[in-house]
């Protein structure tokens, strides 16, 4: 009996290892670097790699040391694993020690400061986590890393330092640069695309070009928190057979105060609207969402079961051969996610265990019931399931650290579609066939 490793990463970042008869899986995927590079040199976009549309990283630089750190809008602080097993050159411990758990496993250390460049701006002292090699999170050998990006409000080196010195990579650049847009956003390629090769891009404080069209999208108000959440419409959810999927718990806003407080979906207290709240996280290899809405994305097609997977939780799983077209909507625009991250064919993995109710080679769908407790705080997970089809801009706002007399606003999302559905279903017959 052989050991089965399949990476899964859920807010901020899960690592499952899953145990079972089969084979050992292999993560290769289609990958390209481009070393990202305060002292401005030249903004530009940070090339990301991607490995199985599992994971995605970015090149950093750490007093001149180049580290592959995975990209976590989920959480918010920077870690590495010294690339000497020792300590990286030239930083300058500042006696604190952090920790950040995760929904499984956690890593802690010394908090450092050293010299960063990323994305095309350098910050000189910024602050870190070194971990030791044996804590390494990512289970990827590659990586030695990991870069948050979401808001300074969850940083764990924040509030063990208690003072400036603590912020985030983002809120230093955004900061440090005050003529810069407070931006972030994000594109992700595909493994399997057939005709678009692309592994994904990363920008900060700039739209890339080419997807200006996001500035003319859509704003999704983001409410104050650890996490990027906003408030989706009642009829945000559409199921491939066209059917509104409503939520029926939720969390809701009070658009004064911006706390949020637990409903049941279409009720009101005190004025306030409910609604479903989602929040957007990269380091989820599958979107989380409530077990009806999955059974409406997926349960109504031929041969489709519901099964637990060793390490990952139960998951819907059906032929890779039956295209899911689902459809989200926020303010009256679709984004409909490409059929080939509906879901997801685990073979090209070295996973041959997974089967339909005929007993055939199936895919796993991409949009999990929420397989963890999430105390109230959301209702969905929109992960790299959702992302890879909407280029993605968020607008940090007022969400920066420290004094806020310079006040630019509320924070919030957009989302431009990538997924022309004509063009995706081309894109999936060439892949999966018919």
């Amino acid at each position: 009996m052989l050991n089965i490793q399949i990476l899964l990463f859920v807010l901020p970042l899960i690592v499952y290892e899953a145990r079972g008869a089969g084979t050992s899986i292999s993560l290769s995927a289609q990958r390209g670097r481009r070393g990202g590079s305060l002292t401005r040199r030249a903004p530009g976009p940070s090339q990301l790699d991607d490995f199985a549309d599992l994971s995605y990283s970015t090149n950093v630089t750490l007093s001149g040391e180049t580290y592959e750190v995975q990209i976590d809008t989920g959480s918010s602080d920077l870690w590495v694993v010294p690339l000497n097993n020792v300590s990286v050159p030239d930083s300058i411990d500042t006696g604190a020690q952090a920790s950040v758990s995760y929904a499984i496993g956690n890593v802690s250390g010394p908090i450092k400061t050293a010299e960063l460049v990323f994305a095309g701006y350098t910050v000189p002292n910024q602050s870190f986590i070194q971990v030791a090699p044996g804590q390494n999170a990512t289970s990827i050998p590659s990586q030695n890393g990991l870069i948050g990006l979401g808001p300074n409000a969850g940083s764990q080196i924040e509030e063990a330092l208690g003072t400036a010195a603590g912020y985030g990579a983002l809120d230093n650049i955004f900061l440090q640069n005050e003529c810069a847009q407070n931006i972030l956003t994000i594109l992700l390629g595909r493994v399997d695309d057939p005709f678009h090769a692309f592994n994904g891009t990363l920008s900060v404080g700039e739209v890339l070009p080419g997807f200006e069209d996001i500035l003319e999208q859509p704003r999704l108000d983001l409410s104050e928190g650890t996490h990027f959440q906003f408030l989706m419409d009642a009829d945000s959810i559409i199921a491939p057979d066209g059917r509104v999927v409503y939520v029926t718990e939720s969390v809701v806003t009070d658009n004064i105060s911006k706390r949020w407080h637990k409903h049941r979906h279409g009720k009101k207290d005190d004025g306030r609207n409910v609604t479903a709240t989602a929040v957007v996280d990269s380091g989820f290899s599958l979107s989380q969402v409530p077990r009806h809405v999955a059974d409406a994305f997926y349960s109504s097609f031929p041969d489709a079961k519901y099964v637990n997977v060793d390490g990952v939780g139960y998951v819907w799983v059906l032929p890779c051969t039956q295209e899911v077209n689902i459809t989200f909507q926020f303010k009256g625009v679709q984004y409909p996610i490409h059929p080939l991250d509906a879901t997801m064919d685990v073979s090209s993995l070295g996973v041959d265990n997974i089967t339909d109710s005929r007993g055939h080679a199936a895919c796993v769908g991409t949009f999990q019931p929420i397989a963890f407790d999430a105390q109230g705080e959301f209702d969905i997970i929109l992960g790299m399931s959702f992302i890879r089809s909407a280029y993605t801009l968020v607008n940090f706002g007022d969400f920066l650290a420290g004094d806020k007399s310079n006040a630019k606003g509320d924070g919030y999302i957009q989302f431009l579609s990538t997924t022309d559905p004509a063009e995706a279903h081309r894109d999936f017959i060439a892949v999966r066939g018919m």
